[in-house]
């Protein structure tokens, strides 16, 4: 058992864009879907992207993504993220992978 907590690779492209997907088909939004993988994986794997994913696996299995942005606020002079979607896939829910995620987004360098 366990929580490997790790970026998103241009490998995990169709993954990430699936659980997109399954993300838009909970919250009923299926319908304002209209990107692809080819933009997900563009944006989050250029040279200097502006937009970070990162993925959680339940004993192998992937489990969840939280997609990001880093931000900075003017108003208090301090770099945060933004955390734009998150899903746990129902399957892997209460077994804190969701805490472990944001602890780590929480983590990343600036």
């Amino acid at each position: 058992m366990g929580l490997p907590l790790r970026a998103a690779t241009p490998a995990d492209t169709d993954l990430i864009f699936a659980m997109i997907g399954e993300l838009a088909a909970y919250e009923k939004l299926s319908h304002a879907v209209v990107s692809t993988p080819g933009v997900i994986g563009a944006a989050l794997f250029a040279a200097q992207p502006r937009v970070f994913c990162d993925a959680a696996e339940w004993n192998g299995e992937p489990a969840r993504f939280a997609l990001w942005v880093d931000e900075l606020s003017t108003f208090e002079g301090v770099h945060r993220i933004d955390l734009e979607d998150i899903l746990v896939r129902p399957a892997f829910q209460h077994h804190g992978v969701d805490d472990a995620l944001r602890r780590r987004a929480g983590d990343v360098p600036r």
